[in-house]
């Protein structure tokens, strides 16, 4: 007998060991894995930091209730939860990234149709500039033209005293 004690010995911690270790469920373990993923997830963490803490404290009231070895209904009931709010934060976080992906699209709209006004205002500003230049050269034009008349006018009348 005395050669089994070191064997019932070592068995019997085994045995404590093992029972001291929490429960665990399948469905606890896939609200683990769905956590995780969320927490890795940066939309989660740009978006839904609030949501996230809810999903995080209904996980750590599952783990509580494994490793309190509560009956395995009740650990599922928990972990279900878990799994719920992990999900609902998910999808808030994909919805608030949508939104702030369309409000950068109409931001960037916005400052298309700006550039495009702008450009516009550019186009037509050159094209007024151009046409008084136009309008200048033409007064200056008929300024020249003037004075050549008054000068024909004045060599015409010249002549016709010379002639007199």
């Amino acid at each position: 007998m005395r050669k089994f004690l070191p064997l019932l010995l070592l068995a019997s911690s085994l045995l404590s060991a093992c029972s001291s270790m929490p429960t665990t469920t399948p469905l606890l373990e896939q609200a683990r894995a769905d956590f995780v993923s969320a927490q890795n997830s940066p939309q989660v963490a740009n978006y839904a930091k609030a949501e996230m803490q809810a999903a995080s404290d209904a996980l750590r009231e599952a783990n509580a209730a494994a490793t309190e070895r509560e009956p395995v209904a009740r650990i599922d009931q928990l972990a279900y939860l878990a799994k719920q709010k992990i999900a609902t934060t998910q999808e808030i976080a994909k919805q608030k990234a949508a939104e702030a992906s369309v409000a950068d699209s109409g931001k960037q709209r916005d400052a298309m149709r700006l550039e495009q006004r702008t450009n516009e205002a550019d186009r037509a500003k050159q094209s007024a500039e151009q046409a008084k230049q136009s309008a200048d050269q033409a007064t200056l034009a008929a300024q020249i033209a003037q004075g050549q008349t008054a000068q024909a006018e004045q060599a015409t009348m010249d002549e016709q005293a010379k002639a007199r």
